[in-house]
């Protein structure tokens, strides 16, 4: 009997030790096409309706957006625990993997993660040398991790709502969005060209942000083509 319970005590601290590996979800690409069109489907969940409320309330940021900004923020993390196994298994799941629709939806997930997104700055730019995502994605990225460590971006991609006004009664602030500072801003028409993006005066105009009061930069007001 001691024999046994011994035997029966080392293989339970085998399988302690190396636990039994998770079903492969990302061995063939119709299942990964699933999991990406899926997680491209959550992501705008509630995204969609909290990104509107701001401008039709005239930048105040109400309970109801702040709600569902809440809600959102739990599935971005979902879906980001989800991204991280992709990532281990196969890297960039790009345009050689999953085609040119589903090429730019796992950086779409990194961005929407601002505590996690810092560390793929690197494999999104290497995927976009190697041609499974777009230059201006990996751009984003770095310009939004600047952007969340306190740091001039370099694209001028990333904007951010700034508290403008404060009621003195019900203490609820009035925004208006602005673009995060640029470092090197007589060249950031340049720069965004180099990766395919179109002239800040035109992000302005599709915005509603007032270029003029982005220090030191001189464009040429255009229509939007």
């Amino acid at each position: 009997m001691r024999h046994l319970f011994y035997l029966f005590f080392l293989l339970l601290m085998a399988c302690q030790q190396n636990p039994p590996v998770k079903e492969d979800l990302v061995l063939d690409s119709p299942k990964l096409k699933a999991m990406l069109s899926d997680m491209a489907r959550t992501d705008k969940l509630y995204r969609l309706r909290a990104s509107t409320l701001r401008a039709q309330n005239n930048g105040i940021r109400t309970k109801e957006e702040a709600d569902l900004w809440a809600k959102q923020k739990l599935v971005d993390s979902i879906n980001m625990d989800q991204l991280e196994l992709i990532f281990n298994k196969v890297g960039y799941p790009g345009k050689s993997l999953v085609g040119d629709t589903l090429q730019g939806i796992a950086a779409m997930i990194v961005m929407h993660n601002p505590k996690r997104q810092s560390e793929y700055v690197d494999l999104m730019w290497q995927a976009a040398k190697n041609g499974d995502i777009k230059l201006m994605e990996a751009a984003m990225l770095e310009d939004r991790v600047k952007m969340f460590s306190g740091i001039a971006q370099k694209y001028g991609t990333q904007m951010k709502y700034d508290t403008i006004a404060i009621n003195s009664k019900t203490k609820v602030a009035t925004t208006e969005l602005h673009i995060w500072p640029i470092a090197e801003i007589k060249k950031v028409d340049s720069l965004r060209r180099a990766i395919g993006l179109y002239p800040l005066s035109q992000q302005c105009q599709m915005m509603g942000v007032d270029c003029d009061k982005v220090k030191g930069y001189r464009y040429l007001k255009q229509k939007i083509k």
